[in-house]
């Protein structure tokens, strides 16, 4: 039996993304700290993925990396996608969750 209950009709999408804008503004040490953790590599890629819905690696590489070599980029990508920070499909890359990515679009974090 499915105990779930339908969604009310009543749900106002704009109240969601007041939410969503609201957490984000605020103190949030959780992406904080998911940010801290990354290695200069890994924030460059995840805030040439926060650009876009989703991304080929040539566009990864072909955005401004700076002195990373494509192999460091390709192990980063990998690195990524096992702490699920990162999403492959299609040869497409994604950041993991939309929220983080709202919160990188937002505040623009040093690299």
């Amino acid at each position: 039996a499915d105990d779930s209950k339908p969604w009310p009709a009543d749900i106002d999408s704009g109240k969601i993304e007041s939410v969503v804008n609201e957490y984000i503004s605020g103190s949030n040490p959780d992406l904080k700290d998911i940010w801290a953790r990354l290695s200069p590599i890994e924030k460059k890629i995840i805030t040439v993925l926060s650009e876009y819905d989703e991304c080929s690696l040539n566009n990864v590489i072909e955005s401004n990396m700076g002195t990373f070599e494509r192999g460091e980029i390709i192990n980063s990508l990998s690195d990524l996608e096992r702490k699920h920070i990162v999403r492959k499909q299609d040869n497409r890359y994604t950041i993991a969750f939309p929220i983080f990515r709202k919160w990188i679009q937002f505040f623009k974090p040093k690299v």
